[in-house]
């Protein structure tokens, strides 16, 4: 047998402010702790150039310039250009096979 529902159930008395409070209380506090993250991750002038280095010298040593591109999607292809030819004047990487499936090798670790 089933146990009767209390009261301020049965004659619609119940109060979903507490809820409420306490779900929206959790949703600021998930809002709060994004915007810190996001705020973390840098987007001055020159993040996207610190990415593709980053990117750069977590492939291997041996990578093309279609596996820099996959790995920063938000990243221009001028920019990947130019930054693959700065580390390419700094002696940083070589490309080892020009072309539309250029081949670059890191020269230094």
């Amino acid at each position: 047998m089933r146990a009767r529902p209390p009261a301020y159930v049965r004659e619609g008395r119940h109060d979903l402010a507490p809820w409420l409070q306490y779900s929206h209380g959790v949703l600021i506090a998930a809002y709060l702790e994004f915007e810190q993250r996001v705020g973390q991750m840098g987007t001055g002038r020159g993040a996207k150039r610190e990415m593709v280095i980053d990117c750069i010298r977590h492939l291997s040593a041996t990578f093309r310039y279609a596996d820099v591109e996959r790995a920063c999607p938000g990243v221009s292809r001028p920019t990947i250009v130019r930054v693959l030819g700065e580390l390419r004047d700094n002696g940083e990487v070589r490309c080892t096979k020009g072309g539309r499936d250029a081949t670059w090798e890191r020269t230094t670790q």
